[in-house]
């Protein structure tokens, strides 16, 4: 094969075609040979091998030097190299690194104590302590003892010595050349792929050797791969595929496309960002495609990120940007909105502090989702999220809010009858039984359970009183307090109310109506339309249905489920950005009865946090 694939191509794509139809010990074994023979040993070639080779991948290069030179790899290496550089690599090339996977603290500070021991303390540098420690533990607790090494290093100047704190000036400063760029390269072989492709692209022409070893030998690891294109876009503010494919062409470059393509984490986010990319290329966007991706294909807000995450990775370039460049306004707000994560989502609308929009988020997420909001606000506007809701409201609203967000709301039915009616004598003790009202027991017991739990009560309350909770919370509170509270109790209904104000009257509230139905899990958006059927005697589909139009319509019915009721006229989307949403069939013009909001008594009690997927607002990065 190798001999057919010599004759039939040329030039650089031969060259890597031949890579690939070797085994990778083949492979390794004849480009360090090639880098000790002749004139000068190339030590590039020997760092990129040994430092991201497993122990396993070592000991193959090994076998095939025996079995075609009749040497070992430590007696090359040792052969073609001197000095510091010496010792480190032929310890690598012993493949005895240590591959646990748990961190031991004990053994991160104890490392870094060798590593002040060996650099700070003395003049020069402890160089077989170094390599005893780089040559010999794996990368992840490697990155742990730099982080840690700051720690030391404070601690030791508290005590009056000096010691410089960032390990890379000390690194810079102790060590240098060939023995310095390894130990970077066995701390951050993510990051050390990443600028070897980096320099293999950039400038005028490319290194095709460089890159050709950097690419063979990155995808024999296909999750590091997948590490280093996210270390090369933090990096560089690039992405590592689109960047060869500027630098590479024809076949040669659909090749590397083929490498580069390696990934180990959500295959479906992989084959379903290719398929977006297909859809914005050539004259025109697939919209039914795009459509089907983002809200079909992608089951929930995990997989929906991830194809967000893996588009920006592969081809440099946010997928809102290209959503908004294709499509029309509202039907790219939706998808943006559906392929952004949750915590992100919220994170904006809670900075606008609209009690409305506060309601709904606070009322409808879990405990831990209302955690990754703080955390993700922290992050987005540099102030916890406590104290810009403290600032901003004020009153019984503001006690209600807070100590949701303190996320200890219960999950699911978690209290018997004899709870529940305990629960609700409390509620009549400090409610309708005296004078005033004792707000401090509403709040505690209603930001501390969940609707189930509430549901509950408000059927043992009814039992007590002959009269629902929620009548009495009307009773006892006024404004955005009240309908905070009922929220408590029946959240499903208060998105109901919400859904039909976005859409009722003359025109429609496209961004609430995208907000509220982004995100939610099926079982929630399966309740939401039971209920709110029952409550306007109309389907949610048909009220979409005559409010929208065009592929915007048809995303949101296929993300509710009801596609059935969105033909799409091929003319429908190209004007949608000028029509007067809404007036439709006239079902946007319908009276929903009361503006003042209260729990249905006829609705089914929600049940939608048990089914909850704890993926569907998740923030992880890989």
């Amino acid at each position: 094969l190798a001999k057919m694939v010599k004759k039939k191509t040329r030039s650089s794509f031969k060259r890597l075609m031949c890579g690939l139809v070797l085994s990778p010990a083949e492979y390794d074994a004849q480009q360090i040979m090639s880098s000790v023979s002749g004139v000068g040993t190339k030590e590039s070639v020997l760092i990129d091998i040994l430092t991201t080779r497993s122990n396993a991948q070592i000991e193959a290069i090994n076998q095939e030097l025996l079995r075609t030179v009749s040497k070992d790899l430590v007696r090359v290496i040792k052969g073609a190299t001197g000095g510091k550089f010496k010792k480190i690599v032929a310890k690598l090339a012993e493949g005895n690194r240590e591959e646990f996977h748990d961190l031991n603290p004990d053994l991160v500070h104890s490392d870094a104590l060798a590593i002040f021991d060996a650099i700070e303390k003395k003049s020069g540098c402890d160089e077989k302590a170094l390599v005893g420690i780089f040559a010999v533990r794996p990368a992840h607790h490697l990155k742990a003892v730099v982080r840690h090494y700051r720690k030391v290093t404070q601690l030791v100047h508290r005590r009056g010595q000096s010691a410089t704190h960032h390990f890379d000036m000390l690194l810079e400063k102790k060590t240098s050349g060939d023995f310095r760029r390894t130990i970077k390269a066995l701390i951050a072989p993510e990051e050390y792929l990443a600028e070897c492709v980096r320099n293999a692209v950039k400038g005028l022409g490319t290194d095709d050797s460089l890159l050709r070893r950097t690419m063979l030998g990155a995808r024999l690891t296909p999750l590091r791969l997948h590490l280093a294109k996210h270390a090369y876009f933090r990096l560089f503010k690039r992405a590592l595929v689109k960047d060869i494919e500027d630098d590479t062409r024809g076949n040669y470059r659909r090749a590397y496309r083929r490498i580069a393509a390696t990934h180990t984490g959500n295959m479906l986010a992989v084959k379903l960002r290719e398929a977006m990319h297909h859809s914005f290329r050539g004259i025109g966007a697939s919209k039914a495609k795009i459509t089907h991706v983002l809200t079909e294909a992608a089951v929930n807000a995990r997989e929906r990120a991830d194809v967000a995450d893996a588009y920006v990775l592969d081809y440099g370039r946010k997928l809102s940007k290209s959503l908004k460049s294709s499509l029309s306004k509202h039907h790219a707000r939706f998808l943006i909105t559906l392929s952004t994560r949750r915590a992100a989502v919220d994170a904006e609308t809670v900075k606008k502090c609209k009690k409305a929009q506060l309601i709904d988020i606070f009322t409808t997420r879990r405990s831990v989702e209302l955690k990754r909001l703080a955390e993700e606000f922290e992050r987005m506007y540099t102030k916890p999220l406590e104290e810009f809701l403290t600032k901003k409201l004020s009153g019984k609203f503001r006690k209600v809010i807070l100590n949701l967000l303190d996320a200890k709301r219960t999950v699911g039915l978690t209290i018997s009858e004899a709870k529940a009616d305990e629960l609700a004598q409390q509620l009549y003790g400090a409610g309708e039984k005296k004078w005033g009202t004792n707000t401090d027991v509403f709040v505690n017991i209603m930001a501390r359970h969940s609707p189930q739990d509430l549901t509950a009560v408000d059927l043992a309350y009814e039992r007590l009183r002959q009269k629902r909770l929620t009548v009495a919370i009307k009773k006892e509170f006024s404004g955005d307090t009240r309908k905070l509270l009922m929220a408590c109790v029946d959240p499903i209904n208060y998105t109901c109310d919400r859904l039909m104000a976005s859409m009722k009257g003359l025109g429609t509230d496209d961004r609430e109506l995208v907000r509220l139905l982004a995100h939610r899990p099926k079982a929630e958006i399966e309740a939401i339309k039971a209920a709110f059927e029952v409550k306007f005697k109309k389907s949610l589909a048909r009220w979409i249905k005559g409010d929208t139009s065009g592929y915007y319509r048809k995303a949101l019915l296929s993300y509710i489920a009801d596609i059935s009721l969105a033909p799409v006229d091929k003319d429908a989307d190209d004007d949608e950005d000028n029509e007067a949403t809404g007036s439709g069939d006239g079902l946007g013009g319908e009276d929903d009865g009361d503006d003042d909001w209260e729990g249905n008594p006829d609705r089914p009690p929600p049940t939608f946090h048990d089914d909850y997927d704890d993926g569907a607002s998740s923030s992880a990065t890989p």
